[in-house]
């Protein structure tokens, strides 16, 4: 499970000006970009804890 501040400093880094919604709106983007493809996989969301690849 990855936590948002996590993968804020993963992508952004340390010297960030991101705000919280941009995660949700990039994994968003991403949960329709892997359905368009059939993709074996999906993006899960664990309230409070983070996001997982299943």
């Amino acid at each position: 499970m990855l936590q948002q501040e996590r993968i804020i400093e993963k992508i952004w880094g340390y010297e960030r000006d991101v705000e919280y919604n941009n995660i949700e709106v990039y994994i968003s983007f991403l949960r329709k970009k892997l359905s368009v493809i059939s993709a074996p996989v999906q993006i899960k969301t664990a309230r409070g804890i983070g996001y997982s690849l299943e």
